[in-house]
């Protein structure tokens, strides 16, 4: 498989509008850390069009190595980053996450769900998964209780980031959406273009009530 040439549903076209120059606006004037920004989030157009970005608030490095990521790595001037994203499935753990743990993952998203806190996590396909470790995954993750969960589309930053194994079809992100309802999510993300934050003011609407969030705040931790 050609994975040099993206394929037309992965093709996005250049942000524009109001509501987008708006939230750029406002980014750059209150000096912010996007996540949209600084992992080159396909979406960004998308969401900040929708007056939606997402912080990292602790700034924008990262402790974790991940080689999928073009965030910053390094030791940050601010204090620990929390991330509930399990990323990839447990076979991968080790050579796409590098510092991070697949089973220490689980048990910080157990431990945010045991202190009654709504819980989210996602993960890539195309980083070289097969269809049982995914299916056991997700499995994984429901047994967690975890309310919501984000399934995307790898995407490689760069040449020394790790290799692409596959495009995965908008009909195979459907199926594993409706895989992820049939388990238990509250909701499932599912797209070649989702990432973590992907309809995150919808999804805070859902489980806080509020009808409108203009910023939707991602914790990470190493």
């Amino acid at each position: 498989m050609d994975t040099t040439r993206k394929p037309s549903w992965i093709r996005v076209k250049f942000p524009t509008g109001s509501a987008y120059q708006a939230t750029l606006r406002m980014v750059k004037e209150h000096k912010l850390h996007t996540i949209c920004q600084s992992a080159g989030c396909p979406n960004i157009g998308e969401c900040w069009s929708r007056g939606t970005a997402t912080l990292m608030i602790l700034g924008e490095i990262c402790t974790r190595s991940c080689n999928f990521c073009a965030v910053k790595t390094g030791r940050p001037t601010e204090p620990d980053i929390y991330n509930h994203n399990i990323e990839t499935v447990e076979r991968l753990q080790k050579p796409v996450r590098v510092t991070a743990r697949y089973d220490r993952s689980r048990s910080v998203l157990r431990h945010a769900k045991s202190r009654g806190f709504t819980t989210k996590t996602g993960f890539m396909l195309g980083l070289g998964e097969e269809q049982p470790e995914i299916e056991q995954t997700m499995s994984d993750l429901a047994g967690d209780k975890i309310d919501i969960l984000t399934i995307g589309q790898y995407l490689q930053p760069s040449p020394e980031h790790w290799p692409l194994a596959r495009w995965v079809r908008p009909e195979e992100f459907q199926h594993w959406k409706q895989i992820g309802l049939s388990l238990g999510f509250g909701v499932v993300e599912s797209g070649p273009l989702v990432r973590s934050s992907y309809h995150a003011d919808e999804q805070s609407q859902k489980y806080t009530g509020v009808e409108h969030l203009n910023t939707a705040n991602t914790l990470a931790s190493a």
